[in-house]
């Protein structure tokens, strides 16, 4: 009776057992996802709740040690479940200062593993002669791409906190992510960019799976960017439209070495008589100069060149695609564009207001709600739209009041509060709320050191 209760302790081993042999069990053991574990996929938090907070950083430390040089142990579910449940969002890591900053630690140390999986995904995306790898690593659904359970994007969580420690900032922070995490993954991705650059992939690799995010991160994308531009755009349907017109815009605005024949191509596509070329060409630059202030944005000549073909296409009203909740026309990409590349606002501005009050058109918001707007940009506004407030028209009312501006110390600070306290009176309860959240980011702003 005992000897059988050791052999199915040993087969299906208590939580408690598992941890304290684990770092004693042999790789070929450890790194095979059908042995069995204590506890099925709906709680997989039982393991890591019987181990003290420094055993668990052990733990953790000990997995991702031995992904460093094991392709296998890289790419183990279980692996990626148990640190999930070690250091994942719902590990309670993000609750306790404690354990954030051991958390962090492990991603200064072992921050590197993104290149050496950066590597794994490149050549598995890469490998024609065996398309299935790239498809269990990248895009199978399965325990291993949970979540966060997927190595990849746990070593970018693990760098993420790290970078957050040691420069501030917010996770939650878009703009944050764009211009300090990823600067930080491109510094420890150096052997996938140069990889990246050499190797010669399909737009479907970039399309579905890790592939985008790897080359992105790591700095290679702007080297295959020709790549999102279709042989026909008036062949796309709306899902691959959108898919290649966001990546493509992230593209040019996250790399300083995009390919000089997109850019071109780009350029050609804005003016050019075809409607879904213009079209395609224009929402891709609206999209490109959306992503945060001081990212890379268009040259000079280059953005005079895009306006002036926006501005030729505004009288295009053909479908650029077809959503399921309405069309999308190459006039309102033409609108984004032309609100998106006037940073200042003086030619735009007043072009917004035209088609509000005669076209009865809500365009896209400038971008006078983000806590660094220029303030020219918040000049116009003002001079522009503020006494919209007044408008007999709810909807008006509402688009206003959905991105009033939030940055403080401009010269329209008065005339900005007027016109919150104006929406925040409002009969209809939708400009009500808007106003109130506007309100209180301008509070958090003016408290802010």
């Amino acid at each position: 009776m005992l000897l059988s209760s050791l052999i199915l302790m040993l087969l299906n081993p208590p939580a408690w057992l598992l941890a304290a042999v684990w770092g004693l069990l042999p790789t070929a053991v450890v790194a095979t996802d059908e042995y069995r574990l204590p506890w099925n996929l709906n709680n997989p938090f039982v393991l890591v709740n019987l181990l003290s907070d420094r055993d668990r950083f052990d733990f953790a430390d000990h997995l991702l040690t031995s992904m460093h040089t094991c392709e296998t142990a890289r790419w183990s579910a279980r692996r990626g479940m148990l640190l999930d449940a070690c250091l994942g969002p719902f590990s309670g890591v993000l609750e306790d200062p404690g354990l954030l900053e051991a958390t962090g630690a492990l991603g200064r140390k072992h921050g590197k593993l993104l290149d050496v999986i950066g590597i794994d995904i490149m050549r598995a995306a890469a490998d024609r002669d065996n398309p299935m790898k790239y498809e269990s690593m990248s895009r199978t659904s399965s325990w291993l791409n949970h979540a966060m359970r997927h190595p990849y994007f746990m070593l970018r969580y693990l760098v993420a906190l790290d970078t957050v420690q040691r420069e501030g900032g917010q996770l939650d922070d878009p703009w944050f992510d764009l211009h300090n995490l990823l600067p930080r993954r491109r510094s420890l991705m150096p052997q996938s960019r140069a990889l990246g650059k050499e190797l010669t992939f399909s737009i479907d690799r970039f399309r579905d799976g890790l592939l985008f995010d790897v080359a992105v991160d790591s700095g290679f994308a702007g080297r295959h960017a020709m790549l999102f531009f279709p042989d026909r755009a008036d062949q796309l349907d709306w899902a691959e439209s959108i898919d290649r017109i966001t990546k493509l815009s992230i593209i040019l605005a996250t790399h300083d070495d995009v390919d000089p024949d997109a850019l071109r191509r780009l350029r050609i596509w804005a003016d050019s008589n075809s409607s879904s070329e213009a079209g395609f060409a224009l929402d891709v630059t609206g999209w490109w100069c959306s992503h945060g202030p001081s990212a890379h944005q268009p040259t000079d000549e280059l953005a005079d060149q895009l306006f002036a073909a926006a501005i030729r296409s505004l009288d295009d009203g053909s479908i650029l695609y077809s959503l399921p909740n309405g069309d999308y026309h190459v006039r309102e990409a033409a609108q984004f564009a032309i609100i998106r590349l006037d940073r200042d606002g003086s030619r735009s501005v007043p072009l917004v207001r035209n088609w509000l009050l005669n076209d009865r058109e809500f365009p896209r918001h400038p971008r006078y709600d983000l806590p660094d707007s220029d303030p020219d940009l918040i000049a116009a506004w003002a001079e522009h739209l503020s006494d919209l407030a007044w408008s007999n028209e709810v909807e008006i009312r509402r688009w206003l009041a959905r991105a009033l501006p939030v940055r403080i110390g401009t010269s329209d600070d008065a005339r900005i509060d007027e016109i919150l306290a104006r929406l925040l009176a409002d009969v209809d309860e939708d400009v009500r709320r808007d106003a109130e959240y506007a309100a209180e980011l301008r509070r958090e702003a003016a408290e802010s050191p």
